[in-house]
């Protein structure tokens, strides 16, 4: 239930995105991350990111976030 209503939430912030603003994607990457912990770890996964850290890029924060947690989402189940 938890994850329909965060993709009809993502659904409505795609039709009324917000406002651009910089966001660190090295920070915002390991915060998505944090969140696998628990399967990473019980699976042993190694998991490896290859951009340089002070990478900063515009834009909606919270459509960026969504993206990053579907790619990590995608590697770790599929």
């Amino acid at each position: 239930m938890d994850k329909l209503l965060k993709k009809l939430s993502t659904i409505s912030e795609i039709h009324q995105p917000g406002t651009f603003s910089s966001v660190q994607v090295a920070d915002l990457t390991q915060e998505v991350i944090q969140r696998f912990e628990t399967v990473i770890e019980q699976y042993g996964i190694e998991f490896k990111v290859n951009f340089d850290s002070d990478l900063t890029i515009v834009s909606i924060p919270f459509l960026l976030e969504v993206t990053i947690h579907s790619l990590i989402e995608n590697a770790l189940f599929f």
